[in-house]
């Protein structure tokens, strides 16, 4: 049993996660990077899915820092 798990909610920001794991759902066709699958609390993993909220702002937080990063080409 899952005692204080709440499986439609996102285990990191705690907001619905509008899993339909028992249908087709939207996290099917997403792909889960592995730095934001190691937030999710170990007590939570394989239990309750990450928010689509969550995802986007991981990836867009990836997109700023590899934005960020120094062109190696730049320094010709």
């Amino acid at each position: 049993m899952n005692h204080g798990i709440d499986q439609k909610r996102c285990p990191i920001c705690g907001k619905g996660n509008a899993c339909e794991a028992s249908h087709e759902c939207w996290c099917g066709k997403e792909i889960f990077p592995s730095g934001l699958l190691e937030l999710v609390p170990a007590e939570f993993r394989d239990k309750a899915c990450i928010c689509n909220a969550c995802l986007k702002q991981f990836k867009a937080d990836a997109m700023k820092k590899t934005a960020s990063l120094p062109n190696p080409m730049d320094n010709n």
